[in-house]
C-alpha cells in the first residue's frame, strides 16, 4: 500500500493523471480524497483487495475484509443461494453457523436473504467464545445493510441479538418504527439492556441502509447510518456481567415474538469500536463489501 499526502497548490488534480501513470506500474487500483486543503492519494495492490470468488451456493465467503478495516468476529454476507443455513464467512469460532426455522418464510436474492414472514436466524447452542471476546474488550461494533420496507414495525423488531429470551439479552440492534434502538446489557444497565440508546424519530427510511452501531470502552454509543453519525449516547459500566449463555439471532427474539421483516445483505459484529474511517469505508464498499468498493477504484484507475 502506498499513501500520498500532497498540497492542492503544489499538485492541482489535473496532475493526479501523470502521478497515477507512474504508481500504476506497481500499484493496481488508486483513490484520492480531499481533506482541508490537502490531497490525499490512497494506492493498494489489487490482490489485496479482494478474495478469489467462488460460486454463490458455496459456503465459502466471497466477501474479503476491507484493507485497513479490523476483522470482525463474525460475519454472515448471505450469498449461499439456497438452503436452510447461513454461514459465518470469518470462521473465527465454532458453532455460529444460522439456522432458519422456517426455510419457506425467507427467500434467497442476489447476495442477501429476505425475510418475508416471521421467521428465526439463530445459532444452535451459546455463543460463549463470542461473547467472551467482546466481555474481555469492553467494545463494541454491529455492522449491516438491510433494506427496511415496513416502518412500522416495533417492539422492537430485532435485527441483530444476543440474547436468551425477550426480557434478557446481551446486546440487541433493532427497529422501533422509524427509528433504529440499541439496547446494551453493562454492569451499570439491567439485564434486558434498558435504558437503550435511540435514533431520532424519522431517521430510519425505506430501502436499503448501511447502519453501524460502536461502543467504546468509555461507555460512549455512537448509531451511524449510511455514513452519517445520527446518535451519540452513554452507555457506563463494564461488560463483567454478560451472559455467555445467549445464542445470537438475526430477524427475530430468541423463542420468538419480536419478527422484523425485510431483506439482509450483511451482517458482522466487531469486539472493538470502529473508527469513523472504517465506517466510511464499508459504507463506500457498498451492500456487497469489498467488490463494489474494488470496481469503484479500477474505474479511478482508468
Amino acid at each position: 500500500m502506498i499513501f500520498l499526502l500532497l498540497s492542492i497548490d503544489s499538485h492541482p488534480h489535473t496532475q493526479f493523471d501523470n502521478l497515477k501513470e507512474v504508481i500504476l506500474k506497481s500499484y493496481g487500483q488508486c483513490r484520492r480524497f480531499t481533506v482541508i486543503g490537502l490531497l490525499m492519494i490512497l494506492c493498494v495492490p489489487q490482490r489485496s483487495l479482494f478474495s478469489q470468488s467462488p460460486s454463490r451456493h458455496s459456503t465459502e465467503s466471497k466477501t474479503a475484509i476491507l484493507p485497513d478495516v479490523p476483522e470482525p468476529m463474525v460475519l454472515y454476507d448471505f450469498n449461499e443461494g439456497q438452503g436452510d443455513v447461513a454461514f459465518d464467512a470469518v470462521k473465527r469460532f465454532e458453532g455460529l453457523e444460522l439456522g432458519i426455522a422456517d426455510s419457506n418464510a425467507v427467500r434467497w436474492i442476489s447476495g442477501g436473504l429476505e425475510i418475508q414472514k416471521p421467521t428465526l436466524l439463530t445459532t444452535a447452542l451459546s455463543v460463549t467464545d463470542l461473547s467472551r471476546a467482546i466481555e474481555r474488550t469492553g467494545e463494541v461494533s454491529i455492522e449491516a445493510w438491510v433494506e427496511v420496507d415496513d416502518l412500522k414495525q416495533d417492539g422492537p423488531a430485532r435485527l441483530i441479538t444476543l440474547s436468551g429470551n425477550p426480557s434478557n439479552r446481551n446486546l440487541t440492534l433493532g427497529q422501533d418504527g422509524n427509528r433504529l434502538d440499541f439496547r446494551l446489557r453493562t454492569s451499570r444497565r439491567d439485564r434486558n439492556g434498558l435504558p437503550s440508546t435511540t435514533a431520532p424519530a424519522g431517521s430510519l427510511e425505506q430501502g436499503l441502509n448501511h447502519v453501524v452501531v460502536t461502543r467504546r470502552a468509555s461507555g460512549q454509543v455512537v448509531i451511524y447510518q449510511n455514513g452519517i453519525s445520527t446518535t451519540e449516547g452513554n452507555a457506563p459500566g463494564d461488560f463483567n456481567n454478560w451472559n455467555t449463555t445467549f445464542q445470537m439471532g438475526l430477524a427475530n427474539e430468541i423463542g420468538g415474538g419480536r419478527p422484523w421483516l425485510g431483506k439482509l445483505f450483511r451482517v458482522a459484529i466487531y469486539d472493538r469500536a470502529l473508527d469513523h474511517d472504517h465506517i466510511d469505508l464499508l459504507f463506500q464498499g457498498g451492500s456487497e463489501g469489498v467488490n463494489a468498493l474494488t470496481l469503484e477504484q479500477q474505474q479511478l484507475a482508468q
